[in-house]
């Protein structure tokens, strides 16, 4: 077992065996912690906003009749789409 302090406090503890080193424990530092959260309240705003531009090109596609516009707002759906898988994964 391998400990790592900083300023006198245990912040993480590695086990190592042979060649394999694997984390116990790891102290989460409240500003780590913030930043986490941050970044997922950012992701799900950003999801909220890429469902709404669908919406709407959804709507935008169902009035319109010209053929190439469909085709030029099928494919900002499928890279919509894909935004959406990437950002909800």
């Amino acid at each position: 077992m391998v400990y790592h302090y900083l300023g006198g406090k245990v912040v993480r503890i590695v086990e190592c065996k042979g060649d394999a080193v694997r984390t116990v424990f790891e102290h989460e530092s409240a500003l780590s912690a913030m930043e986490s959260r941050y970044k997922l309240c950012a992701v799900e705003e950003e999801i909220a906003i890429v469902r709404g531009a669908v919406n709407e090109l959804l709507d935008l596609r169902n009035t319109i009749t010209d053929a190439v516009r469909i085709a030029e707002i099928d494919e900002r759906l499928r890279h919509h789409s894909r935004l959406l898988f990437a950002l909800e994964a």
